[in-house]
Parts: C-alpha cells; sequence; structure tokens
C-alpha cells in the first residue's frame, strides 16, 4: 500500500510539532479538517449565502466524522484541505484566468497525497478545455498553460531530489507503478460504485445521501433563477464531484474512507 511522496509531509511536520504522539497527529488532522470545513463555508456562503455555507461546513464535519476511520488522519483529510483550496479558488474566481496555475498547483498537492486525485487533475483540464470552447469557440492555450504549469510545479519539486541523487526510478516504480499494478488487481469500477453506495447509506451517511439528491433537484427546479456567478460555480462543483467520484471507483480498492474525499 504505497503512498505518495506528499503523504509523509504533513506527518513528518505534525511529528516535529507534537512529538511522537498520536493524540498530536489526531489534533494536526482535525485542524485538517476544521480548515476543510472553512473552506467548504466559504464555497456554498458565496454561492447560496452565509447560512448554507456556515450548514455546509458544519455537516462536512459531522459527516467525516461519521466515516469508519474518519477521527483517524488519513491522507484523505490532508488531501481535503488542498482539494478544498483548488475549489475555492476556482469557484470564488472563475472570470480570473489567472487563477487557473493556482487550481492547478493545489490539485496537483492533494494528488500527490492521494494518487487517486490524478485522474481529476486531468478530467480538470478538459473541463477548462471545454468550458472555454463553448464560451469563446477558441483553443484556450493560455488557460491551459497556466493550469498544467500549476500542476507542474508540485511535481517537479517532488522529482528534483530524487534525480539529483539517481533514485528516480526508485520514485516512479513505488510511487507510480507500483499502485497501478495493484488498482489493476482490485475491484472494477462498477464492484467498487456498488460497495461505496451500499456502505455510504449503511454507515450512517444515509442523509448525506438524501441531502445530496435533494439539494441537486433543488438546484435543477431553482436553475433558471441563478446567477451567472451561482450557475458557473455549480458547474465547477459538478467536475469537482464527478472526477473525485470517479478518481476513487477507478482506483479498484474499495474503503469506506476513501468517500471522505467527495462529502
Amino acid at each position: 500500500d504505497n503512498k505518495p511522496p506528499l503523504a509523509f509531509v504533513p506527518f513528518a511536520v505534525f511529528i516535529w510539532l507534537f512529538g511522537h504522539s498520536i493524540v498530536g497527529v489526531r489534533i494536526a488532522g482535525a485542524i485538517c479538517l476544521a480548515v476543510s470545513a472553512f473552506l467548504t463555508y466559504l464555497v456554498a456562503g458565496r454561492l447560496w449565502g452565509g447560512l448554507a455555507g456556515f450548514l455546509s461546513g458544519a455537516l462536512t464535519i459531522v459527516f467525516v466524522s461519521l466515516v469508519p476511520a474518519g477521527q483517524a488522519t488519513m491522507a484523505e483529510i490532508l488531501a481535503l484541505v488542498p482539494l478544498l483550496g483548488a475549489l475555492t479558488i476556482a469557484t470564488r474566481y472563475e472570470n480570473v484566468p489567472k487563477a487557473l496555475f493556482f487550481v492547478g498547483l493545489l490539485i496537483s498537492i492533494a494528488a500527490l497525497v492521494r494518487l487517486n486525485l490524478a485522474y481529476l487533475a486531468v478530467l480538470m483540464g478538459f473541463f477548462i478545455l471545454f468550458k472555454q470552447l463553448c464560451s469563446t469557440k477558441q483553443l484556450p492555450v493560455a488557460a491551459l498553460t497556466l493550469y498544467v504549469g500549476g500542476g507542474l510545479v508540485p511535481i517537479t519539486l517532488v522529482f528534483l531530489p530524487y534525480v539529483w541523487s539517481g533514485h528516480l526510478t526508485t520514485l516512479i516504480n513505488s510511487a507510480v507503478l507500483a499502485p497501478l499494478r495493484y488498482s489493476a488487481l482490485q475491484n472494477s469500477a462498477i464492484d467498487s460504485l456498488r460497495f461505496h453506495l451500499k456502505t455510504g447509506f449503511g454507515f450512517g451517511n444515509a442523509l448525506l445521501w438524501v441531502g445530496f439528491i435533494a439539494g441537486v433537484g433543488m438546484c435543477a427546479l431553482k436553475w433558471s433563477h441563478y446567477t451567472k456567478t451561482q450557475k458557473q460555480g455549480k458547474f465547477v462543483i459538478t467536475a469537482f464531484f464527478l472526477g473525485t467520484a470517479l478518481s476513487i471507483i477507478n482506483t479498484g480498492s474499495a474503503f469506506y474512507h476513501h468517500l471522505i474525499q467527495i462529502i
């Protein structure tokens, strides 16, 4: 069960700050979850108002905590911070092209903590391409360059020490090829989807799924009343959700705590 290189960095920082203490590491995980809840508040608050933002942030903490192993400091909880950071920037600065650099940067960091999110990184590139083609009818070279450029920054910083020390092959084998091989030996995407749908209702998060379905229905009914900013924000959230969900079910292995990434 190999982890991407950046998954170890937060734990190293936590141990440096709190010492070799399980309590300290779990407190750090709680801080990451609190930051994630605040970012959720910012996203929801911008699109639906302050009350919706507050409820979304509070429910993020509740539902993540209900997931088996959600109380521990899992890689999924660590990845939520850059992942939601990218979503916050994408929804608040959707009309600022330079913001795409930071979106790519943060999604790349998240993928280097949870490798399955590499699917999201690729799919968001296609989303940017589709969105720009629909609005301008031109190939968004500048937008894609900024997005890809931001994504390459953390990847380059991770690869450089291995290149300099002559261990690049070790990195590729352990962080890329081994996880891909492991994933190929696990469940199919259909089996993973079935598992997550079943367990999603089974461990107490039925309210989350019901709320999600009801929310989608309400958005559809009120779509004509939304402002352009709200519509753009919902498209971005949908792209993030679908990309993250697809990344989870396509990794092969199916565990309860993987759902933390889409809660």
